[in-house]
């Protein structure tokens, strides 16, 4: 008695081999799109520093922030609201953009408060989306600002 035995297998050679090349295929265009910047925003950065000589100037008819920014990281920031002490500024439709490798200074009119020169404050810079960006000190002078 001759039985007709049937080999079992999952799949073809061919279709095995088909499947290879297109995973490969698949794989190499990810690379390629990650490489050259299509995809992968998360590989940029963001790094900003504010100068040593910012400084909040204080004046008979008011106080005035005065900061410098340098975005040291290879994605540009936009600053929408700035709190210096218990005094929060929002920017609103005029943020300070500052582009990636550049750096910006800027003078901000600080509508209320009083500050003492000699007096040190909390300084804290927010880009879009209220993400704070950096924390840092600033210092209180009588005069006026340095022009921008």
């Amino acid at each position: 008695m001759i039985h007709n035995k049937r080999r079992k297998a999952g799949i073809s050679d061919v279709l095995a081999t088909v499947i290879i090349v297109a995973a490969t295929v698949a794989i190499a265009l990810v690379a390629v799109a990650y490489f050259t910047g299509l995809v992968g925003g998360s590989t940029q950065t963001q790094r900003v520093v504010i100068s040593p000589v910012s400084r909040i100037c204080v004046s008979s008819s008011g106080a005035t922030l005065y900061i410098k920014v340098e975005n040291m990281g290879s994605k540009a920031i936009q600053i929408t609201a700035i709190q210096v002490g218990d005094q929060f500024i929002d920017l609103g439709n005029h943020p300070i953009t500052v582009d990636a490798g550049a750096t910006v200074t800027n003078t901000t009119t600080i509508p209320s408060g009083t500050f003492q020169p000699g007096s040190t404050y909390d300084l804290q810079l927010y880009t879009t989306g209220n993400v704070q960006v950096l924390s840092t000190e600033v210092q209180a002078f009588s005069g006026s600002c340095p022009s921008t």
